[in-house]
């Protein structure tokens, strides 16, 4: 089979059940689609299946006392149902040097600290871990891929394009993952923070263009 009909095929496989709609603008360094599929994922190849409770807590280890107060997916799901936020997913692997910049550097920001707690529900996802999600119902989980794998939810969240680290944000999560926007690549707190701002504001839901938004916004810091 030719390879890109399989990976076009793997994708709508993994992304069976989880159904993802983009709204607004990209900062245009990726377009993405819809995917709207309905039946379960088929695609297995689980390490290690943990229950919900004990892949939450695996994410508490992301915390520091006065830091970013990070989430795994499941919860920020549930509290988005009753105190509505926006969600903002860090994926990223551990072997990933600009992910690791962005943990010592723009995520230790006291201002992106506190507008991050304020206005999101943000969250910690691994591109390549074992444990599985469970959403709508439905599991994702890893899958073997040559020398490692890949983890379902991450794939499809970045609809097969995984670099890393993917900044991803979501405007609301139901029956579909309302996706506001995805920002790969490291990101310094001088270009994160009118990154957070634009979706934060909604402002991506507008005609403005992100580029005047950051420079409007870097300009108003000085």
């Amino acid at each position: 089979m030719n390879k890109s009909i399989y990976l076009n095929l793997l994708l709508a496989i993994i992304c069976m059940g989880l159904n993802i709609n983009v709204s607004g603008q990209q900062t245009s360094t990726r377009k993405t689609t819809t995917v709207n599929k309905n039946t379960a994922p088929v695609q297995k190849g689980v390490v290690n299946k943990t229950s919900v409770a004990k892949n939450a807590s695996a994410y508490n280890t992301h915390n520091e006392v006065g830091g970013i107060q990070w989430l795994s997916f499941e919860e920020a799901v549930e509290k988005m149902k009753t105190e509505p936020k926006k969600m903002f997913i860090d994926v990223y692997t551990t072997w990933c040097g600009p992910c690791k910049m962005m943990d010592r550097n723009t995520f230790k920001d006291k201002e992106v600290i506190e507008y991050m707690n304020k206005n999101y529900y943000s969250v910690k996802l691994d591109a390549e871990s074992t444990e599985t999600i469970q959403f709508n119902g439905r599991d994702f989980e890893f899958v073997p891929s040559g020398r490692k794998g890949y983890h379902q939810l991450a794939y499809a969240i970045l609809q097969g394009k995984l670099s890393f680290p993917s900044l991803v944000f979501v405007d609301n999560i139901g029956e579909v993952i309302e996706l506001a926007l995805i920002a790969p690549g490291y990101h310094p707190p001088e270009d994160f923070k009118p990154l957070i701002h634009f979706v934060g504001e909604d402002a991506h839901l507008s005609n403005v263009p992100y580029a005047d938004f950051a420079a409007k916004f870097k300009m108003d810091k000085k």
